[in-house]
């Protein structure tokens, strides 16, 4: 079976438009609303063309554009999986024979600020082993409570402190060699070697959520 690029929330169409007309690809655009790919490319993409290729276009019957589109081109007009938990989007899929056999047969899935779709791209595309791509845009974080990320806070913080390694300071005074540093080359060695363990009890991990867009992305 033809194998295609599956444009997940793909609104009025527009990369669909390129892939298909500019870049001879088959796609199968996933979204709800009824899009005109054929007027998007006309009113939008055309005119971001480079010139010759607006001249190579201009010369062919419409006709002939139109059924580039037919044979390239279909939308599946529903909503694609966005429950977020990766189980409960298998499910959803395995109920929808004509979405799954789109995701089967697709050779990329694509997610251009799919917002409530992109966790459930990505989950897709690992399940069925598929390249993705993925730009996240809104978050949404009241629908999408599972998502977190973690955060190491420094337990030893010290508001006080003045950013001076006081351990360390040496006397500016001509004293003796042996009173010249607070601290002897024994000492400094014992600090240098601290263990993983002292320093995981120096530090501790808070699980927080997802509520911006670089989280959003760290959490993907």
């Amino acid at each position: 079976q033809q194998q295609h690029i599956l444009d997940v929330a793909g609104g009025k169409g527009e990369l669909s438009a390129r892939l298909t007309l500019c870049h001879t690809l088959h796609v199968r655009m996933v979204d709800p609303r009824p899009a005109n790919v054929l007027q998007v490319f006309q009113k939008t993409v055309f005119r971001s063309l480079p010139k010759k290729w607006q001249q190579r276009i201009s010369s062919q019957h419409p006709s002939k554009i139109e059924s580039a589109l037919h044979r390239r081109f279909q939308q599946l007009q529903q909503c694609f999986p966005s429950d977020g938990r990766a189980e409960d989007v298998m499910d959803q899929l395995n109920n929808d024979r004509g979405l799954k056999e789109a995701v089967e047969n697709a050779s990329l899935l694509i997610g251009m600020h799919a917002d409530g779709a992109t966790e459930a791209i990505v989950d897709v595309a690992l399940r069925y082993r598929k390249p993705f791509v993925v730009v996240p845009c809104c978050v949404f974080p009241n629908f999408f409570k599972h998502r977190f990320v973690p955060s190491r806070v420094d337990l030893n913080f010290d508001f006080d402190d003045d950013g001076v390694d006081d351990t360390y300071t040496t006397s500016n005074n001509n004293e003796s060699k042996e009173n010249e540093t607070e601290v002897s080359i024994d000492t400094v060695a014992q600090t240098e070697m601290e263990t993983e363990t002292e320093t995981e009890v120096q530090t501790d991990i808070h699980m927080m959520p997802v509520r911006s867009h670089t989280q959003f992305c760290q959490y993907l």
